[in-house]
């Protein structure tokens, strides 16, 4: 699944900022999927790198299919992951998308309703048989490749948390996540008098009833039909 974040999902976007990806892989598979869209990005000139960010995109959260749940690394109280989470938007792999949405739903919760944003998502046939395709080639040769991915990558990532001590960073074999700037916990200690907005897609309210993926499109079905 590729879904847009922060900025570009949440409306905040400006002429300097970077275009955020959140990435869930096939497990097993984390290192080579950075690897090739480190590539990928870099040859066509897309990838933040130094000073060159603005309209270039950002894949510093990536995670498989055995940690979409994003509970486990927020927060007691996470407003601003929560945010992140509601607002994503995602443009591939539906399938995913959904299977997403139930995992996050437990934790969500505490913030209110989880509002699926499918507007922007679309499983062309061209991206599916190219997907098919490279999922093939992974169960393949993927263990052989995922290691000379981690053995490429590893060893950076490493340096780069080193280099940043304070910066928020995750680095397993089924997340990545590096932030260097990472507002999460200032904005959780500030949030009883900072003027910053609740989530857009979130009520506050505990006692509210989360909307389960199920619910929200039977609801948009009843929507449809009625028009």
């Amino acid at each position: 699944m590729v879904a847009v974040t922060n900025s570009l999902a949440m409306g905040t976007f400006h002429e300097k900022s970077d275009i955020d990806l959140f990435i869930v892989a096939e497990a097993g598979h984390l290192y080579t999927v950075r690897l090739l869209l480190k590539i990928m990005t870099q040859l066509f000139g897309v990838r933040v790198h130094h000073d060159y960010i603005a309209g270039r995109f950002c894949m510093s959260f990536v995670v498989t299919m055995r940690a979409m749940n994003l509970g486990p690394i927020a927060l007691p109280f996470d407003p601003h992951l929560a945010e992140f989470a509601c607002t994503m938007m995602p443009l591939f792999d539906a399938e995913t998308y959904r299977e997403w949405c139930t995992a996050n739903e437990s934790w969500l919760s505490h913030y209110g309703r989880l509002m699926p944003r499918m507007d922007r998502l679309k499983d062309s046939r061209f991206l599916s048989v190219l997907r098919s395709g490279a999922e093939a080639l992974l169960d393949f040769l993927g263990t052989v490749i995922e290691r000379i991915s981690k053995k490429i990558l590893l060893p950076r990532d490493l340096a780069y948390q080193k280099r940043f001590p304070e910066a928020d960073c995750i680095l397993t074999d089924d997340i990545f996540k590096f932030h260097e700037n990472d507002p999460r916990r200032r904005i959780a200690e500030e949030w009883p008098v900072s003027t910053a907005r609740p989530p857009r897609r979130l009520s506050l309210s505990p006692s509210q009833k989360i909307q389960t993926f199920d619910e929200f499109h039977s609801q948009e079905n009843v929507g449809m039909k009625s028009e």
